[in-house]
């Protein structure tokens, strides 16, 4: 696999598939659930772009054109998962974008924030990696059906 660069220097690797590549936008503040993510999709085969921030995440978004999920966050320092949850649906290049949170925090509070601002799923850390791997991919095409309805 081809190796990416991410805006925090987190190495990814693109899919092998090139005919259906798939690439997540991972962020997260904390390091080692950032590389848990990151390594869980590359082992299957899902490419990864890494974000420490929102302000990292929206310059990913902003720069490349193959992201095809967001996995994020709720709580961080500065801006947080609902604070790109408005970025992304702000704006239009983004309408299609499906965001997973995925969140220590798994209040009733936080959830109905999430969902109300656009997620399409919101997990409680920590997550295993087959519902991980599972809910992002249903994510995906549940946004590509959609996209073909609408065309």
């Amino acid at each position: 696999m081809a190796a990416s660069q991410g805006p925090t220097g987190c190495q990814g690797r693109q899919p092998e598939d090139q005919e259906q590549p798939l690439v997540a936008l991972i962020v997260d503040d904390e390091p080692d659930f950032l590389t848990f993510v990151k390594d869980a999709l590359e082992e299957h085969d899902i490419g990864t772009v890494c974000a420490t921030s929102v302000e990292e995440a929206v310059r990913a978004l902003q720069s490349r054109s193959d992201l095809e999920v967001v996995i994020t966050d709720m709580i961080m320092p500065e801006q947080n998962g609902c604070d790109l949850l408005h970025f992304i649906r702000e704006n239009l290049r983004f309408t299609n974008l499906p965001v997973l949170v995925c969140s220590g925090y798994p209040s009733k509070q936080w959830l109905g924030k999430a969902l109300s601002l656009g997620a399409v799923d919101y997990l409680a850390k920590p997550v295993s990696i087959q519902t991980l791997v599972t809910r992002v991919r249903r994510a995906v095409q549940l946004a590509t059906r959609t996209i073909l309805l609408v065309t």
